[in-house]
């Protein structure tokens, strides 16, 4: 019996599994591939690599090229990525992750998107604590206010942010500042006493969140009140960044997010 024989779940069915794990395998390789060259890669025979192969031709998941005689994927892996991240909300994605850093932390943690000029909140985990933050689904922000405002503003397009920065000149100052802290720590950070926010006992920090095609449409924040102003920031922040970056690896994002550039 083989190794991954041994490790396999009581329910897999094995020419499945191997059938998908060889279409990883090409979708991984970023040219085609001959069946011989799967089966070396694969540890299998030639053989079976072939059967699969075809299998998954027939299904219009790979296409066959006779003149070199290798196999490719299709288009059709596209067409079905499109279609589960059309039905995949990124609320349903961010859920479980945003209720392991509330309970982590013991803080506020809430999502919001971007619509238009304004930061809208989708997503809220309160804290359990007595006195903690809310962010009610539905509350609207002015983008370029509060955590997720000024985080969804650095990271919307050029055009969307040099328009908006020319609408309200007033936020030019905030925004640069802002912008700095970000580079330096990677969230934005919000403190509801210096007039950024409206709400005064508020401290906040967020970070953009990028999708697999690089666009920034939601931010992830955490809020706690000031009574708390000698919370761990440095606890926090890496603890939101680990679960922002946990969120765009469920989206399909590489290690490294692309931030719209200053």
């Amino acid at each position: 019996m083989s190794e991954r024989e041994k490790d396999a779940s009581p329910y897999r069915i094995q020419s499945v599994f191997d059938a998908f794990r060889l279409l990883e395998m090409l979708v991984a390789a970023n040219q085609p591939l001959s069946a011989s060259q799967i089966a070396v890669m694969n540890n299998d025979s030639r053989n079976r690599s072939f059967r699969l192969l075809k299998t998954l031709e027939e299904c219009g998941y790979v296409t066959h090229s006779p003149g070199d005689r290798t196999y490719q994927p299709s288009l059709k892996l596209l067409t079905l990525g499109q279609a589960v991240s059309r039905n995949l909300s990124i609320e349903m994605i961010a859920r479980d992750v945003m209720n392991e850093l509330c309970d982590r932390i013991g803080e506020t943690v809430y999502l919001t998107v971007r619509e238009g000029y304004e930061s809208v909140c989708v997503l809220t985990i309160e804290s359990t604590q007595m006195l903690h933050i809310m962010a009610q689904p539905g509350k609207r922000w002015d983008l370029g206010r509060g955590a997720t405002g000024v985080a969804l503003l650095i990271g919307a397009p050029v055009e969307v942010r040099e328009q908006f920065l020319r609408k309200y000149p007033d936020l030019q100052p905030q925004y640069l500042a802002a912008r700095e802290r970000y580079e330096r720590d990677g969230v934005t950070y919000v403190d509801g006493r210096d007039g950024f926010i409206a709400d005064e006992g508020v401290l906040a920090i967020g970070v953009p969140i990028s999708d697999a095609h690089g666009n920034v449409n939601h931010a992830l924040a955490v809020a706690w009140p000031f009574t708390r102003s000698s919370a761990d920031y440095d606890f926090l922040r890496s603890s939101l960044l680990a679960a922002a970056r946990a969120i765009e690896r469920e989206l399909g994002v590489s290690p490294e997010p692309s931030v719209a550039p200053m």
